[in-house]
């Protein structure tokens, strides 16, 4: 019921301006990338050449989808991801932000598994194609439209984005992180985020209703010893950071009880609190200082 509400908020605005003949059934992505690709010719798909995976001397990110024996359902992920730029404007975010002592290669590829990850020994991110298939089975559950559940999906993939990028931003920097680092970057994805006004907004809310889903999922049991806070609890967090940084924008998620009231009290100084521990630690080593959030 929670999960309803949540996508309810994020869906009210976009929905009301379609028109009816856009207000479609949502289709899963693999779905819609396999119909327009019979609508006209399909194009290959580009891929980072190998030469330039590796670049000495230039800290640069790389989305390598480069892949023997691909998954059947791949294809469609790939082109959806590869089609809306999702990775690549992530990562054009990031170089503007900060310049590593060293590259780092973003892998879409298949893991087995529905995850996300950052090595520190390789310096590289991957992000496995499973989550995507992940977040398209979810938000086609529960979006109004195809359109919807795209920026859902858009949305989730930049927080889990920002979230493994905050881990290596952390160990390339040596920066200190007091607490779980989980929650550090947790809190840099969101601020990052909010840099981007309402879309940004939205794209964290999307991350939120993914740990709000996991919560909720039938049988699962909470895992205390992990290093992630319980996902319902990173969904509290998150939702808590936006509504202190944009109290009348985000209103909904009191009115509609998923931020409880006595929480949501605190949340402006939380926030400010978050925002200055970032600066202090991270600004001094990067090109720009973090950008103030969009006007309340």
């Amino acid at each position: 019921m929670r999960l309803v509400l949540l996508v309810s908020i994020l869906s009210s605005v976009a929905f009301a301006q379609l028109t009816p003949a856009q207000k479609l059934e949502a289709q899963r992505i693999t779905d819609l990338m396999n119909a327009d690709a019979a609508k006209q010719k399909q194009q290959p798909v580009k891929l980072t050449p190998p030469d330039q995976l590796f670049k000495k001397g230039t800290v640069r990110l790389f989305i390598n989808s480069l892949m023997v024996n691909k998954p059947a359902d791949y294809e469609p992920y790939l082109r959806f991801v590869t089609d809306e730029k999702l990775l690549q404007e992530a990562v054009d975010t990031v170089n503007g932000l900060v310049a590593l002592p060293r590259d780092v290669v973003v892998n879409f590829r298949d893991c087995g598994e529905a995850q996300a990850f950052f090595d520190p020994k390789s310096g590289n991110i991957t992000f496995c194609y499973e989550l995507v298939r992940l977040f398209d089975q979810l938000y086609t559950k529960l979006a109004k439209t195809p359109e919807e559940a795209k920026r859902l999906i858009r949305g989730a993939v930049f927080f889990v984005f920002f979230h493994e990028f905050g881990h290596a931003l952390i160990h390339e920097l040596q920066l200190p992180a007091t607490g779980r680092q989980e929650d550090a970057v947790d809190q840099f994805a969101t601020l990052l985020l909010l840099e981007q006004g309402e879309r940004g907004e939205q794209a964290a809310l999307s991350g939120a209703a993914f740990f709000l889903a996991l919560s909720e999922l039938p049988g699962k049991k909470p895992v205390f010893w992990d290093e992630h806070s319980l996902d319902a609890q990173r969904f509290f967090n998150i939702s808590c950071w936006l509504y202190g940084a944009s109290p009348f924008r985000q209103v909904n998620l009191v009115a509609q009880g998923l931020l409880p009231a006595a929480r949501a009290a605190k949340c402006g100084d939380e926030f400010a609190q978050v925002r200055y521990a970032w600066k202090g630690i991270a600004e001094p080593k990067l090109k720009r200082p973090f950008r103030e959030p969009a006007p309340r």
